[in-house]
């Protein structure tokens, strides 16, 4: 469901730096896609995450900035990066009207904002590296780059002009 947002960024994001108009196609039911990171209980698709959301709050529910996701995951350790473009989006475009104050996009942005810097100060060897992935954390050659790309977009959405 993050693959679909982050993916309607793109077009969102090009439509912004050319000045031109998004298509309502691209925002089409996001907030909705948004609403089941936050609401839908993974407890359908793997009975042990019962309970659970992808986006992960703690006992007195409130969010923690912590991910899951029912399943195998190919991806390897967390991309932050992507969550937060998604609530930079859900903040943005306003896909976070229905929700509860507690779980606004902008609630969420800063948590994963905070989990995506912890990434990047990571040591290495005792080196701070400024990568997303430790060796071994991500199996796309491509990883960094992609985070990178996911930022690139939650700026120029965090920055855009409105009218």
């Amino acid at each position: 469901m993050a693959t679909i947002l982050e993916e309607m960024g793109d077009t969102i994001a090009v439509c912004v730096l050319a000045g031109i108009p998004v298509p309502e196609a691209a925002s089409f039911n996001l907030d909705q896609i948004y609403r089941s990171l936050i609401y839908t209980d993974l407890g359908k698709y793997d009975k042990d995450l019962s309970g659970r959301n992808f986006y992960l709050r703690d006992e007195n529910e409130r969010p923690t900035g912590d991910t899951t996701m029912p399943g195998k995951n190919d991806w390897g350790k967390p991309g932050y990066a992507i969550y937060y473009l998604c609530d930079v989006m859900a903040d943005t475009l306003g896909l976070d009207a229905d929700l509860e104050e507690s779980c606004k996009g902008q609630v969420w942005e800063q948590l994963h904002f905070e989990k995506l810097c912890d990434q990047l100060l990571r040591e290495t060897n005792g080196v701070i590296t400024g990568q997303f992935f430790q060796p071994g954390e991500n199996y796309f050659v491509s990883g960094e780059l992609f985070m990178m790309h996911k930022l690139a977009e939650a700026y120029v959405l965090q920055n855009r002009q409105t009218e």
